[in-house]
């Protein structure tokens, strides 16, 4: 079959808020299907640690990346937007607030050669909440 990357994200059950968080993230992270979200595949645990299942994004932080060039232009960052509102308003539909929005909580799936290769990714939705109507 097909071999695709994942990524293993490894949380020590010890720190009981980091626990809330996680358990938490995982609960949210279950119902967003979005292209511009981190994908969720699976989580596992044992005695000392969670062990949670996502895509693999081999191009690093959007925050290095405008470090490492002093900035971008505007239409990089009309891109980089236009992605992250999308993921803002599907979240938004579905009740979803990420309450963490930072340029270290988005990653590139890929390696940037240019700027319409540039696919985003939202990440960390720890502290993230369902609004209850």
């Amino acid at each position: 079959g097909l071999k695709e990357e994942r990524a293993l994200k490894i949380i020590r059950k010890d720190n009981l808020e980091s626990q809330k968080d996680f358990l938490n993230e995982i609960d949210i992270l279950k119902t967003i299907d979005h292209p511009n979200v981190l994908k969720y595949y699976e989580y596992f645990e044992d005695k000392n640690f969670y062990y949670i299942i996502t895509e693999y994004c081999s191009g690093g932080e959007v925050m290095n990346y405008l470090k490492d060039r002093q900035g971008i232009s505007e239409e990089a960052a009309s891109i980089i937007m236009k992605q992250l509102l999308s993921a803002v308003a599907y979240c938004h539909s579905r009740g979803i607030v990420h309450r963490d929005l930072k340029a270290a909580n988005l990653l590139f799936k890929n390696q940037v050669t240019s700027d319409d290769q540039m696919h985003i990714k939202v990440i960390d939705f720890g502290i993230s909440c369902k609004l209850e109507p």
